[in-house]
C-alpha cells in the first residue's frame, strides 16, 4: 500500500490568523462554560443560555444572554469603524467611481 505524505498548507498559528480581525462568529455556550471563560461574570443560573462572539481565531470578544443583541452590538461596532464616505475628502484620482489610470 502506498501512503502519501501530506504537508499542511498552514501552520496552526497561520491558520488562527486567517480571519485577520475581519471574521467573527457567535456560539451558544452553557453557563458553566461561560463562568470558566469569563471569571468576572460571576455565578450564573445553570440553565442560562449565553452567546459568545468569537474572533476567527477563537478569542472571545463579548458575551450576552440574547443572540440578537450580541449580533446588534457587533454591527454597531463595525459601523463605527467603517469610514464615512460623506466625510471623506474627494480622491483626485477617482472620477465617477473609476480610477483614472494611464490618462494624462
Amino acid at each position: 500500500m502506498n501512503q502519501e505524505t501530506r504537508k499542511a498548507l498552514f501552520s496552526m498559528d497561520e491558520f488562527a490568523k486567517l480571519g485577520g480581525g475581519q471574521i467573527a462568529y457567535v456560539r451558544e455556550i452553557e453557563a458553566q462554560d461561560a463562568m470558566a471563560q469569563f471569571p468576572g461574570a460571576g455565578k450564573l443560573p445553570p440553565a442560562a443560555r449565553l452567546f459568545v462572539l468569537h474572533a476567527a481565531d477563537g478569542t472571545p470578544i463579548m458575551i450576552g444572554d440574547d443572540r440578537e443583541a450580541v449580533l446588534a452590538q457587533l454591527v454597531e461596532e463595525v459601523a463605527a469603524l467603517a469610514p464615512s464616505w460623506a466625510d471623506a475628502p474627494p480622491d483626485p484620482d477617482i472620477v465617477g467611481g473609476q480610477a483614472m489610470e494611464g490618462l494624462g
